[in-house]
Order: structure tokens, then C-alpha cells, then sequence
């Protein structure tokens, strides 16, 4: 059921541990931290 709905949005289901997700998500913070300075990016 679930990858039915997911499916129109081209998203990708995977299994991780705990701590799996949290290296993840510490990749992807560093990934798009650089991304952003890179930009110049700023709040308004």
C-alpha cells in the first residue's frame, strides 16, 4: 500500500538501523551546509 502512494513521487524506500540513518543524515547536513555557503545563500 504504502509504495503505491510513494510511487507518483519517485521516491525510494529503504531500510536503515538507527545508526545508519544518523550517519545519513550527518552526510547529507555536511553535503547541503556546503551547498548553501557555496551559494551565498542568506535568510531574509
Amino acid at each position: 500500500m504504502l509504495k503505491k502512494l510513494i510511487a507518483p513521487l519517485a521516491l525510494l524506500m529503504i531500510a536503515l538501523t538507527a545508526e545508519e540513518l544518523a550517519a545519513y543524515q550527518r552526510s547529507e547536513i555536511v553535503k547541503w551546509t556546503k551547498v548553501v555557503k557555496d551559494s551565498g545563500a542568506k535568510l531574509e
